[in-house]
This record gives C-alpha cells, structure tokens and sequence, in this order.
C-alpha cells in the first residue's frame, strides 16, 4: 500500500490481521504485535477514507497492545511508537488534550529502547516533536517548543537521506522553528524555517500530501 497507494491492499492487510487474531492467544508478544499492526493499518486507512470508526477502532487496538505487551517484550518501543502516532491524529481530530498528553508519554517511553534503530528513533523524535508543538499550542508553555525544536533537530539529522522520512523530520522541524518565530519575533528561527521548509520540499514526492502542507507553510513564511 505504501508504495502503489492502493486501498485494497490496506483493506486486505487489515483483513488478514483481524483473522490472525481470531486464532491467536489474547495475550503475548505475538497478539500485541498484532494489535498493534492492526491499529497502524486502521489509522492509515482513517487518514485516507476519513471513517471515524477507524481511527477509534486504531486507538483502542493500540491501547490494548501497550497493556498486553509484557516490559521486556523486545517489540515494546515500536508499539508505544506506533501508538504515539495513533494517538497524535486522534489529538489533532478532536482537539483534546487527553489524547495529546498520552501521545507525548508512548512518544518518550519508545525512544527509551529505540536507541539501537536510528531510523525508528527519527520517526519517534520527530513525531515528538509535532506533539510538543501542538502541546504549545494549547498551553503556551514555551519549554514546549524549544524542546519541539529540539526533537526535530535530531530527527532531521538521524532520518539523514530516509526519503520519505526525512521529508516528514523537516517538514515538523520547520513548523516548529515557524511557530517560534512567531511567538518571539525572532528573525533567526524564521530564516531557519524557510530553509528547512524549502528543503522538504525538494525531499517530498510531487504527489505526497505532506509537500502540499510543506509549500502552505513555507508560503506563510516568506
């Protein structure tokens, strides 16, 4: 799915993962796993068919994932991963802070095994970083977003050239910088966005939806 973009691929993939957990024992390494492929699946077919279903059935697969997985469960710091990005869409859906809140501590938790992935830590820092500034943005607590900032630094520099990847690390660095230049009027942090916007452009395919909010924010800028 990720490479043709088909849905029915997607649909397969979460057909196949429902079944798998039909016959499996409810509980596990294996069945976590699962549920947490399964919620991943459900989110990216959310993000495409806009079903509220799905993203509700995703978070609640996920949720059950973390509690089910056991502490030394060597697929923990992936699915508190994946569960960070879950929770994060349904934060910027619905706007609550709950959902915001947990998506930052699934976040903090899988970077405390990722340190031997560099590309799956990337993918947390920078997911991080996107929750720290939606955090900002509802708090003004202004340790959030330096430390946004922060994050998306170091996901920009580990995702190095991860295609994809490091379109999204730039694209999250950029609106951090954006958003604190905006609060501080600092001319420095706007010149870093721009070039870092202007970066992810060249980085995104012509056809991800990301360099469409890529070029809407770096269009804001100049």
């Amino acid at each position: 799915f990720e490479q043709a973009g088909d849905p029915a691929d997607l649909d397969a993939a979460i057909d196949m993962l429902r079944r798998s957990l039909e016959v499996l024992p409810d509980d596990g390494a294996e069945c976590a796993w699962h549920l947490a492929s399964l919620g991943n699946f459900l989110a990216m077919r959310w993000q495409h068919s806009g079903d509220r279903a799905d993203l509700d059935t995703a978070v609640a697969a996920g949720r059950a994932a973390t509690q089910m997985a056991a502490p030394d469960d060597e697929n923990l710091p992936q699915i508190e991963l994946l569960m960070g990005e879950t929770l994060m869409m349904s934060a910027d859906y619905t706007g609550g802070t709950t959902d915001l809140d947990e998506s930052i501590a699934a976040f903090r938790l899988a970077l405390g095994g990722l340190s031997d992935n560099e590309l799956a830590t990337a993918r947390c820092l920078s997911g991080l970083a996107n929750a720290l500034r939606a955090r900002f943005n509802q708090t003004g607590n202004p340790s959030n977003l330096d430390e946004a900032v922060a994050a998306g630094r170091q996901a920009v520099d580990l995702a190095a050239d991860a295609g994809p990847l490091l379109g999204v690390s730039l694209l999250n660095l950029g609106a951090a910088l954006q958003t604190r230049a905006e609060r501080s009027g600092m001319e420095a942090d706007e010149v870093k966005a721009v070039a870092v916007l202007e970066r992810a452009v060249t980085v995104l395919s012509a056809e991800s939806p990301l360099r469409v909010a890529c070029l809407s924010n770096l269009s804001a800028g100049l």
